[in-house]
């Protein structure tokens, strides 16, 4: 995400490289595949102390929110 014009301005494009399509088209949808059934495994589950983009959307969150995953490494 970028959250400003002056991080906008830092981007620069720094070329491509073309890639077996087979190859990623499989990837990608294997990751999609298990992406959506995590989703609908989340879901059946019906978690409502869970944290949502609907909640985020909605606002009240705060960055101390205990439902916010914190990943502390050294």
């Amino acid at each position: 995400v970028i959250k400003s014009e002056y991080a906008f301005s830092l981007l620069s494009f720094q070329g491509y490289e073309s890639v077996n399509k087979d190859e990623y088209y499989n990837k990608r949808l294997k990751r999609n595949n298990e992406a959506n059934e995590s989703y609908l495994k989340m879901i059946e589950k019906e978690d409502i102390n869970g944290l949502y983009i609907r909640d985020i959307i909605n606002g009240g969150i705060r960055n101390n929110d205990p439902r916010i995953p914190r990943i502390l490494s050294k």
